[in-house]
C-alpha cells in the first residue's frame, strides 16, 4: 500500500519528536532552548510552586497565589489558544492579579520560577505583554527586565508602551531617561 502524504508527514514529525527536535517559538525566562527541551510541564509547575512557597514565607498574598488555578495540576491540561473568550477573560484576570502579586519580588528566584510557568502554560509573553511590562517596569534598569522585554510579542500591547521597542531590540536594560521621557510625552 502506498503511504499518503499525510502519513509521511506524521511519520517525520513522530521521528522528530523522538530525537528532541525543538519548536523554535518556545520562549523562556530561565532556560536555554536545550534545557527547556529536557523539562516537562509537571517539572516546571513544581518549580513554580516551590518558588511560590519560598516567597510565601514573607507575604500572605503569595501564599494565596499558590492556591490559584494558574498553579494547580489542572493548569497542565490547559491550552490558552483553545479556550473560550469568557474563559480567556477569567484567565487574563487571574494573570493580571498574579503579576501584581509577583511584581515586588522579580529579583528573587521564586518569582522568576512562577513567571516561567506562566510563560510556558499561558503564553503571557504573547497575550499579556502590557500587563507584564506594567508589573515589572519599576525594574527597567535590571538585566532580568531586559530578558522579560526580549520575550514580549507586541500583539495587542498598549501603544503607550511601544517606546520600549528599541530597548527590546538591543536586549539591554532600559535607561531611566527613556522611561521618564515616555512619561513626560504621555502622562496617562
Amino acid at each position: 500500500a502506498m503511504e499518503t502524504d499525510l502519513a509521511k508527514q506524521l511519520r517525520v514529525l513522530s521521528g522528530a519528536a523522538k530525537f528532541g527536535v525543538r519548536r523554535k517559538d518556545r520562549a523562556s525566562l530561565l532556560f536555554t532552548p536545550e534545557e527547556l527541551d529536557r523539562l516537562d510541564k509537571q517539572t516546571i509547575l513544581e518549580m513554580a510552586r516551590s518558588g511560590l512557597i519560598s516567597l510565601g514565607a514573607t507575604d500572605t498574598s503569595v501564599a494565596t497565589l499558590r492556591e490559584s488555578p494558574l498553579f494547580s495540576a489542572a493548569s497542565l491540561r490547559s491550552d490558552r489558544e483553545s479556550i473560550t473568550a469568557k474563559d480567556d477573560s477569567k484567565v487574563n484576570s487571574m494573570i493580571k492579579e498574579a503579576l501584581f502579586v509577583l511584581s515586588p519580588y522579580l529579583l528573587l528566584p521564586g518569582a522568576r520560577k512562577a513567571l516561567e510557568h506562566l510563560i510556558q502554560r499561558y503564553k503571557i509573553h504573547v497575550y499579556n505583554g502590557s500587563e507584564i511590562i506594567r508589573a515589572f517596569l519599576p525594574f527597567h534598569q535590571t538585566p532580568i527586565f531586559a530578558k522579560i522585554l526580549s520575550l514580549i510579542q507586541w500583539r495587542d500591547t498598549d501603544a503607550r508602551l511601544h517606546f520600549l521597542h528599541a530597548a527590546q531590540k538591543q536586549g539591554a536594560p532600559v535607561a531611566r531617561s527613556t522611561v521618564v521621557g515616555a512619561c513626560i510625552k504621555d502622562p496617562a
